[in-house]
């Protein structure tokens, strides 16, 4: 059964059932995981793949390669 983010990128027709079984496949002989192959067969981005994870879990998405972060703030971490 696929997860929520993999149903709705099939959904959306990011994804294909095709290329899912593949994927699944790859899962079972390399333990890779399927949002993993999702990102690097290019089918999304890894910022693309978060913002789709917020919007599921009704969450703010902020990609930080996109916002200045003040040296203060990471100082703090």
């Amino acid at each position: 059964m696929p997860t929520r983010i993999i149903q709705h990128l099939l959904d959306t027709k990011k994804l294909t059932e095709e290329a899912l079984k593949e994927f699944e496949q790859e899962k079972k002989e390399k333990g890779t995981e399927v949002e993993e192959l999702v990102v690097k067969k290019g089918i999304v981005s890894e910022a693309e793949l978060a913002a789709m994870k917020a919007e599921l879990f009704g969450l703010p998405f902020v990609d930080l390669d996109t916002i200045e972060i003040p040296y203060e703030v990471l100082h703090t971490m």
